[in-house]
């Protein structure tokens, strides 16, 4: 059985260090292919409003592996990371907040990307991580959003899940 959970520490301001557990979705290489898995990071004095989690969608996914010498190599199983996709909120820097009104804007950018890590089911996979990480921003409160406008920025084929979404259709 593989591990669904894996651990990073980030580095935040020098202040006074809380670490707190966030947990995004990302698209992770097994044997059976490419499948969506919750990893959370522990992060110091991270902001936490609405979206946050989604810049951590397609960070490395690093896992020790056992080589033939029996010491440990980490491999990064994020297969997002390895075709250098990006992910992030744009906010609304009018008004200094993430969202626009009741709407999450969320980028995916694949004008980076290596193309021997590309395909179809990589990109898939980025983007059903995205929306599942998107959808733990919609709760229902007061200041969350209602809906989820994904961009998707690189070529045609890949952009056809751009659209905006509302909350309660995103994939949990």
């Amino acid at each position: 059985m593989m591990a669904t959970l894996g651990l990073l520490v980030a580095v935040g301001s020098a202040g006074a260090a809380h670490l707190r557990a966030l947990t995004t979705y990302q698209p992770t290489q097994t044997e059976n292919g490419i499948v969506i898995v919750p990893v959370t990071f522990l992060v110091v004095n991270d902001d936490f409003s609405p979206g946050h989690q989604i810049s951590y969608v397609c960070r490395p996914y690093l896992l020790p592996l056992l080589n033939q010498w029996n010491s440990a190599d980490l491999v990064n199983h994020n297969v997002a990371s390895q075709a250098a996709i990006s992910a992030k909120v744009v906010g609304n820097l009018e008004e200094r907040r993430l969202l626009f009104g009741d709407t999450l804007r969320v980028s995916v950018d694949l004008t980076e990307t290596r193309p021997i890590a590309m395909s179809p089911d990589v990109v898939d996979a980025t983007v059903e991580a995205v929306l599942r990480t998107a959808a733990m921003s919609c709760r229902g409160g007061e200041r969350d959003p209602s809906w989820v406008d994904l961009r998707i920025s690189g070529p045609p084929d890949y952009c056809g899940a751009a659209r905006v979404y509302a909350c309660e259709e995103l994939p949990k």
